[in-house]
């Protein structure tokens, strides 16, 4: 087995059962995850993240084979977690019976503030999967069922939508989403964050109407 570079990839680590070991593990990904914000991928070593969790790096890399496998590892928690909460939100509008604008306008802004929690992750993870196959991958299965969680909600206002093609509509406000929270983030000092959100959800109001 390789790894991105092309290179013999070391044997995979299992991961660990034990509260102590599970501990340390956690760690390293949050001490990973705070330098990844803070310094990006490439100026982050698996010496600054042992130093700064205050392991060794026999430590994190007893857990890790590198500091890729600990950046896949937190895309993926982050990707699960952004999903998990889409579903929730989802699932609380249908049983809350929101009307269709009311569960537009929650979706945007609940989604927003979840990513963002994590907005320098965020958009450095977007960077990083152009480059990596492994991460582009992990990204591509989260948004599949992302995709299918939006279909749902389309399929549940069926009634009150005049959408030609729903495959097509999800793949619109999925990516249109995704846009503009990027966008307001690299430009959260300059915008009236507010302001573009509500015309946002305006927007994709006026569309599915």
């Amino acid at each position: 087995m390789r790894n991105s570079n092309g290179k013999p990839a070391g044997p995979r680590i299992k991961k660990p059962v034990q509260k102590r070991s599970i501990e340390t593990r956690n760690n390293i990904i949050n001490t990973a995850k705070d330098l990844f914000s803070e310094l990006g991928f490439d100026a982050t070593t698996t010496n600054l993240i042992a130093r700064r969790s205050g392991l060794s790096i026999g430590s994190v890399y007893a857990h890790f084979t590198n500091k890729l496998e600990i950046f896949h590892t937190i895309l993926e928690d982050f990707s699960k977690d952004v999903f998990d909460y889409l579903k929730e939100s989802i699932q609380k509008i249908i049983e809350d019976r929101n009307n269709l604008n009311e569960a537009i306008d929650l979706l945007v802004h609940g989604l927003f503030n979840a990513h963002k929690l994590n907005g320098h992750l965020n958009a450095e993870m977007d960077k990083f999967i152009l480059m990596d196959s492994k991460a582009g991958k992990i990204r591509a299965e989260w948004e599949a069922k992302t995709n299918r969680e939006i279909l749902n909600l389309i399929n549940h206002f069926s009634n009150d939508i005049s959408i030609k093609d729903k495959h097509a509509a999800v793949t619109v406000i999925h990516r249109s989403i995704h846009e503009v929270f990027q966008y307001l983030y690299k430009n959260r000092n300059r915008l009236d964050e507010k302001a573009v959100l509500d015309e946002f959800v305006t927007m994709l109001q006026k569309y599915v109407a």
